[in-house]
């Protein structure tokens, strides 16, 4: 079976509970005629299946996995489905939410194509993925650092809930079917940190003047041992960059993809002339001592992407911003 014309693809689910607190399940529509044309992927949480439907809730295909979802899933041009998934192992690290550790790729037939398991007890890749115009796939990665890793680097210890944190890393990995991956790209940003704490170390220097570097202390509040929360990743193929979503920084950061391992982990190189240093932040400029509270915008922010050509408002970042601790705002985790 050949794939369909995919037009529009949306990650949901419905269920709308009614007053006598019963629930109906299924598709609702409150004015078809407007309804965007195309399908609706949808992996539910704790359930291997993950479905395609149509319009009218009809089931167009389905494919079947012994692990349950990551936390995203995407139909390709091809047809396959490539979707994260979740390994027990994943959460022995301590996120406390957007475990995964495994990649998998199915043909339209349901067939495994491509598997990669990439976690252990310092690492593991979580929450997002893209698939680059080669074939390879980005992927967002968590590493834990020990207690003497962070005082090296800078980190308040005052600020610190645990002994351990888990900042964030971006792995590109080229798949190795059908089963296993090499990793051909990494970012870390651990490399591109810069801190007023601790003068004795090598990173000590002026947050305020150097924008395109990652404060530690920047946060008003102790700090979360999985620190960044990274929780989506997106890639334009016009620019080679990448977007990330730093829900733990209420920011979105965007980074040279054109650069070579040696030169994401520095300062100088790549298209854009600066190695693995920020070349875009936006959502909260008191993460670099830019504004104040009131100057914040993002609210632990998810799924940050830019809008495609052909689409309203193409160029642009399109942001789910949750609100969370939004002044006067509702707020969604």
């Amino acid at each position: 079976m050949k794939s369909p014309a995919l037009s529009t693809l949306l990650l949901a689910a419905t269920c709308a509970g009614l007053a006598a607190q019963t629930k109906t399940l299924g598709l609702l529509q409150s004015d078809p005629a407007r309804v965007s044309p195309g399908y609706t992927l949808l992996p539910p949480k704790h359930n291997g299946n993950t479905y395609l439907i149509d319009n009218t809730g009809q089931v167009i295909n389905s494919w079947s996995s012994q692990y349950e979802p990551g936390q995203s899933a995407f139909l390709l041009p091809n047809g396959h489905l490539l979707r994260a998934a979740m390994l027990p192992a994943s959460g022995t690290l301590g996120t406390g939410g957007g475990e995964g550790g495994r990649v998998e790729e199915y043909d339209w037939e349901g067939n495994l194509v491509w598997e990669f398991d990439y976690t252990s007890n310092t690492y593991a890749i979580h929450h997002d993925l893209r698939m680059l115009p080669n074939g390879n796939v980005i992927a967002l990665l968590v590493e834990r650092k020990n207690q003497a890793e962070v005082l090296a680097a800078g980190f308040n210890p005052n600020l610190l809930q645990d002994n351990f944190l888990l900042p964030d890393a971006v792995v590109e990995i080229e798949p190795i079917r059908p089963k296993g991956g090499r990793i051909v790209w990494e970012w870390h940003v651990w490399d591109h940190l810069i801190q007023n704490f601790d003068r004795s170390k090598n990173n000590y220097g002026d947050p305020a003047a150097h924008p395109e570097l990652v404060d530690p202390n920047s946060s008003p509040r102790k700090l979360a041992t999985f620190w960044n929360h990274m929780n989506s990743i997106d890639y334009h193929a016009g620019f080679d960059q990448i977007l990330l979503s730093v829900r733990g920084n209420s920011e979105v950061w965007v980074i040279d993809h054109s650069t070579t391992k040696a030169e994401a982990a520095g300062h100088t190189g790549g298209r854009s002339g600066k190695g693995g240093d920020l070349l875009y932040r936006w959502g909260n400029p008191m993460m670099y001592a830019a504004g104040k509270a009131t100057d914040q915008i993002l609210y632990e922010q998810h799924d940050a992407q830019w809008i495609p050509a052909g689409s309203p408002g193409a160029g642009n970042l399109l942001i789910f911003n949750n609100g969370v601790n939004r002044p006067g705002g509702n707020a969604s985790s």
